[in-house]
């Protein structure tokens, strides 16, 4: 459980204004725009939602969908039942498997989640198992394989997405962090699983779900990042990827 105590002594589960013009999260809702702006109700769940704010807006807009939300924090879940009701929420542990029904969700959201999990593979069976079939997992992750990770390790400096310790970030890129005028002090994200373009295309396709899209992201915002991003999207900081379940999965 220390990721658990992790993320609530750094307030990792709290979103801010900010978080929502972000290019992750802007690319994140306009796809998910496109599948809930429909007729047809869906299902839709979070998972390791946190305070919930993203799917919360999406539920006050696309009313017509049924939505869920889960995190590990008993605390914030709590929270979230009081503060939005309109959403089912549940504590859930996604190292192991969940109490979801099979094949009852038409889309899951698993935003900067899998990076966080030791069990990374139970954790893709249980997302193929509550699927519905042909239902579509909306997944993003950092890219170890990013441009900006290949230079810092170049200069034998610590990639990004990968973390050394619980306390900080900073270890092995103090210097890299001053460059980009970013926090050398800032805290450890519990970064366990790191995933390169390639190798988290081949784990999806592994556990038999299908490719459908995918959408480079930047974190940073200066020019020369978007710039990357744009042209050579297997560079980009962050892979956003969406995926659908198999008629005969698992």
């Amino acid at each position: 459980m220390q990721s658990k105590k992790l993320w609530e002594e750094q307030n990792y589960y709290k979103w801010s204004d900010e978080s929502f013009f972000t290019d992750r999260i802007k690319k994140l809702v306009f796809e998910l725009i496109n599948h809930l702006n429909t007729k047809i109700a869906k299902n839709v769940l979070d998972v390791g939602s946190g305070t919930g704010d993203l799917i919360y807006r999406l539920a006050k807009k696309y009313t017509n969908n049924s939505y869920f939300g889960c995190d590990i924090s008993e605390s914030v879940i709590k929270q979230n039942i009081i503060s939005k009701p309109e959403i089912t929420w549940s504590v859930k542990d996604l190292n192991n498997a969940t109490d979801f029904k099979s094949d009852f969700f038409d889309i899951i959201i698993a935003g900067e989640i899998i990076e966080h999990l030791y069990n990374s593979d139970l954790f893709i069976l249980e997302m193929s198992r509550i699927l519905k079939p042909s239902g579509l997992l909306f997944i993003t992750t950092p890219n170890l394989a990013s441009w900006l990770d290949r230079v810092t390790l170049l200069f034998g400096l610590q990639p990004f997405c990968t973390e050394v310790s619980n306390i900080s970030r900073k270890f092995g890129r103090e210097n890299f962090y001053k460059l980009l005028r970013s926090n050398a002090d800032s805290p450890s994200v519990g970064h366990i699983r790191c995933f390169t373009r390639s190798a988290l295309l081949s784990f999806l396709r592994y556990y038999k779900f299908t490719v459908v899209k995918e959408i480079p992201c930047y974190h940073h915002e200066f020019l020369l990042n978007k710039f990357i991003t744009k042209i050579l999207p297997s560079l980009a900081q962050q892979l956003f990827v969406i995926a659908r379940k198999k008629h005969d999965n698992f």
